[in-house]
């Protein structure tokens, strides 16, 4: 009776992801519908902001104007990453871009924004600094899947524990459970600020920041048509830019910064 359970899961499952499989990875020529992924991230972006958010807004408007019909798919960041190499999405339209991890496997579009990686404590810990070497015999919240420096993954000082979600890492610092998480500090504090009304933390962004990220779409060096797609997206983005649409989308969604990759 378990063996034919199991059969009938794995059975699902299979069918499930042959229904959402992409078919841009299986055409000879560049496909018109491109599927997007990337997780829940608010501030940034998340299905229930305006638009999606900033970065879903930003991209769309882009692959719009490029000559795409794009799809916002919302999904957990491990499967948005690793589906986007293995066809299950043609792209992510956010990703940290100067990860050497993240270089590996995927080429990037033209910048979004800008954000910051931090280790992040609570504010009565006694850590005082950012730097690798300060960080020993120290318990680490990360997520599963994500964007970081290799150097800091084979960092001897860390007993690491990954998790999927924000939130999941601001418990676990709140109840003891790691001494450190590592995160965009605008992003946690917008986590508390709206899914921890009971919980009373307050954090502190260790200095200097880990990373000061670039964000942009990206899709996974191994898709057919990815140097085309990128090619017109950044086109459109330039015309875009110069048109002042972008600027109109980031003062949109509450952010105050020019578009990065704009020509002078």
């Amino acid at each position: 009776m378990k063996k034919a359970c199991v059969f009938v899961l794995l059975l699902f499952w299979s069918v499930i992801a042959t229904a959402e499989e992409s078919t841009t990875w299986n055409k000879d020529s560049t496909p018109t519908k491109i599927r997007m992924c990337w997780h829940e991230g608010a501030p940034y972006s998340a299905s229930d902001l305006l638009d999606g958010g900033l970065e879903a807004d930003f991209t769309s408007t882009v692959m719009i104007e490029a000559g795409f019909e794009p799809e916002v798919i919302f999904v957990p960041w491990a499967r948005c990453k690793l589906g986007a190499q293995k066809g299950l999405y043609d792209m992510l339209f956010a990703m940290w871009n100067d990860v050497d991890l993240h270089q590996q496997n995927f080429d990037f579009f033209y910048t979004t924004d800008i954000q910051s990686t931090s280790f992040v404590v609570l504010d009565n810990s006694p850590l005082k600094r950012g730097e690798l070497k300060d960080l020993n015999g120290v318990r680490l919240g990360l997520h599963n899947q994500g964007g970081y420096s290799s150097d800091l993954l084979s960092h001897k000082g860390f007993e690491f524990h990954f998790v999927d979600y924000n939130i999941q890492k601001i418990r676990m610092l709140g109840r003891g459970r790691v001494d450190v998480i590592i995160g965009d500090p605008r992003r946690l504090e917008h986590e508390i600020n709206t899914n921890l009304v009971v919980q009373d933390i307050k954090l502190r962004a260790l200095l200097p920041h880990i990373q000061i990220q670039r964000t942009s779409p990206a899709i996974a060096k191994t898709n057919p048509h990815g140097k085309e797609i990128i090619r017109r997206y950044n086109e459109a983005y330039i015309r875009l830019c110069e048109s002042g649409v972008l600027q109109d989308i980031i003062y949109k969604h509450g952010f105050d910064f020019k578009p990065i990759d704009c020509p002078n």
